[in-house]
């Protein structure tokens, strides 16, 4: 199984983040289309300016994988977690969301810390989002 990285972009000037959606979401799955089908699952979306639900100047809010799937989560090529050193760019406050084959999911933070609930994560970052 590999690892298929979604993007999120702050269209309209806002991020969406939940116990499924962050600024990066990753998904364990046999095949692309396996890890598509589970984004679209959790509220994934790639028609956001067609449907109106995202701004047309600035693009739709998620994008589908690009490239091949990864042996594991990495942020600009390096895995997750990173320590704050390795990270000069930031989450903009949003968690990187990793979901496993298995149902699990863990929580990543800009500073290198990583969290088995949305709770955990929440109760350290505080809630993010809008």
């Amino acid at each position: 199984m590999l690892f298929y990285e979604f993007d999120q972009n702050n269209t309209g000037g806002t991020w969406v983040a939940d116990e499924d959606l962050g600024y990066k979401v990753f998904i364990e799955a046999d095949s692309e289309s396996a890890a598509v089908d589970k984004a679209l699952d959790i509220g994934i979306y790639f028609d956001g300016c067609r449907t109106g639900n995202d701004c047309p100047c600035c693009g739709d809010r998620w994008y589908e994988p690009y490239g091949a799937g990864k042996e594991a989560p990495t942020y600009y090529g390096k895995p997750l977690p990173l320590t704050e050193a390795e990270n000069p760019f930031g989450f903009w406050g949003l968690p990187i969301v990793v979901h496993y084959a298995d149902g699990t999911r863990k929580y990543y933070d800009e500073d290198g810390g990583w969290f088995d609930t949305f709770e955990a994560y929440v109760s350290v970052n505080g809630k993010p989002g809008r």
